[in-house]
């Protein structure tokens, strides 16, 4: 307590003691008497007190509006004990600064007798303002209860942790998932919940995000209360200040259980069923390869022996024999072209980059003596390289080559086009298979033929489907079916357009051969 010796003195009326008083930065009031009158105030008392005159006054005169506050109670209390008291971020409701309204304000005080000789002359308040300190504080606990509030109204698991990320608050449904008590799961115990097998690399991912401070994404099992383990998706994202420092981290842990068993699955299941396909196309083709091989052999004795039957049929029965050789012919027709559709099989260990242009070659070749025969006149354009199987590209352009010159105008020489573009995102999304991010060729083969109807556009593709009688034209019905399986095997597609009595347009979409395939190709 400040004292002061016999015979001296005021301390107010000291000169170094006031000066050292008028520079502090504190509140400082010297109160004299039992009235406790006010004999000194520094500055920054009186500018609290603006427009108010201090000495000379008791502090009931100065600020009535404290009455029943507890100030001028302690301050009767001090003068009369001898003993001090304190105050910590004490509140006091009155006009400050003289502006006409109340408010309050917050002060750290000390109250202390001021003794002259070995009695009480008065008492001595030394105090700071803390008002913004406690506002502040104020505010940020009124935060930190409003997130508390919010984090507890969400479905999920939510917690915040320190910027260090020890764990500072956890809402209801981490501890009723859990069971654990919340003093338990602060700091780093939240980890128990974790299985041991997993919690070194989980607690490395979020050590690795505080370092970064960047965000935390992990998919976790937390241990249930009743120990059963459960999928969580966790994430969490630094909350920062102004100038960037992390103020805490702030988490949520979703329960994505069912859904992430539910695609594990789901994938078990497609694989299963994928493999299953495999192995039921395999037999598939496998039969229709050796059925096709065991029919011809038949079929060749059937047209051996009819021969042998013509060199000595009566000219009468002569169109039996015909009717005969002419059916077997027909299904000898369909065995091979069976034979050939079952043969197609992805075969990506023998794709390379192809020059389609050395395709179309073979395929005109191939069908030299026809297009001699019909007078035909074929405009092709320049044609890309692609990555596939030669021989089956060869099968695709030679059947939609046939396919154009087979179903002429009668009377009309065929005219067949073929030119190639890259596919615009609009083609591309027109089948629904094809990556539509994807980059493709399209290439069109167009013909004058008779066409067909647009309705009959996808039925054209079916397996043994034809649109004319055999005795219009022949065929099995396998070549356009064979064409887009080539396709769909290499990654692309084929469709029609038909126009009926004018033509038909064929476009088909390959992928885009990387530049790296022609460097690995070279």
């Amino acid at each position: 307590m400040p004292t002061q010796p016999p015979g001296q003195p005021p301390l107010a009326s000291d000169p170094n003691m006031t000066g050292l008083f008028m520079q502090a930065p504190a509140l400082i009031m010297i109160l004299e008497g039992a009235e406790l009158r006010c004999s000194f105030a520094n500055p920054l008392f009186c500018k609290l007190y603006e427009g108010r005159p201090l000495v000379g006054r008791t502090p009931r005169e100065v600020a009535p509006e404290l009455a029943g506050q507890g100030y001028f109670e302690m301050l009767d209390s001090v003068y009369a004990s001898g003993t001090a008291v304190h105050g910590h971020e004490y509140p006091g409701v009155a006009d400050w600064n003289n502006e006409g309204r109340d408010s309050t304000k917050y002060f750290n005080m000390v109250y202390a007798p001021y003794v002259l000789g070995n009695q009480t002359a008065g008492v001595m308040i030394f105090g700071f303002e803390v008002t913004a300190q406690v506002l502040s504080r104020q505010r940020a606990e009124q935060e930190e209860e409003r997130l508390k509030r919010m984090l507890n109204a969400l479905p999920q698991m939510a917690w915040t942790a320190s910027p260090e990320g020890s764990i500072q608050y956890l809402n209801e449904r981490w501890f009723a998932y859990t069971g654990q008590q919340f003093e338990e799961a602060l700091g780093n115990g939240w980890a128990a919940v974790v299985p041991d097998e997993e919690k070194a690399e989980l607690v490395g991912r979020w050590q690795e995000g505080l370092l970064h401070g960047s965000t935390y994404e992990a998919e976790v099992r937390y241990r249930r209360h009743d120990g059963a383990l459960r999928w969580h998706s966790a994430r969490a994202e630094p909350i920062r200040d102004p100038e960037g420092r992390v103020l805490y981290w702030l988490g949520i842990s979703t329960d994505i259980h069912d859904q992430k068993t539910w695609a594990e699955t789901l994938e078990r299941t497609v694989t299963e069923r994928t493999l299953a396909l495999k192995r039921s196309n395999e037999e598939l083709e496998q039969f229709a390869y050796i059925a096709s091989h065991d029919l011809k052999e038949p079929l060749r004795k059937i047209l051996f022996f009819t021969d042998r039957v013509a060199e000595h049929t009566a000219p009468d029965a002569q169109r039996y024999v015909d009717r005969i050789r002419d059916a077997a012919l027909r299904m000898r027709g369909l065995v091979e072209d069976l034979l050939e559709f079952s043969s197609v099989q992805p075969g990506a260990q023998f794709a390379r980059a192809v020059e389609l242009n050395e395709v179309l070659r073979g395929s005109l070749q191939d069908h030299e003596l026809r297009i001699l025969e019909l007078g035909a006149r074929i405009d092709a354009g320049r044609l890309p390289a692609v990555w596939g199987v030669p021989h089956q590209l060869l099968q695709l352009f030679t059947n939609l080559i046939g396919n154009a010159l087979k179903y002429h105008r009668p009377g009309v020489a065929p005219v067949l086009r073929i030119a190639s573009a890259e596919a615009t995102p609009g083609e591309v999304a027109r089948f629904s298979d094809l990556d539509p991010q994807g980059a493709y060729h399209r290439i069109t083969v167009s013909d004058n033929g008779i066409g067909f109807e647009p309705a009959e556009s996808e039925r054209i593709f079916t397996l043994f489907q034809r649109l004319h009688g055999r005795h219009d034209y022949a065929g099995t019905g396998v070549g356009l079916a064979l064409c887009r399986k080539v396709a769909r095997g290499h990654g692309g597609d084929i469709r029609a357009e038909g126009r009926p009595g004018e033509g038909a347009d064929f476009h088909l979409l390959l992928p885009m051969l990387p530049a790296t395939a022609m460097r690995h190709q070279d």
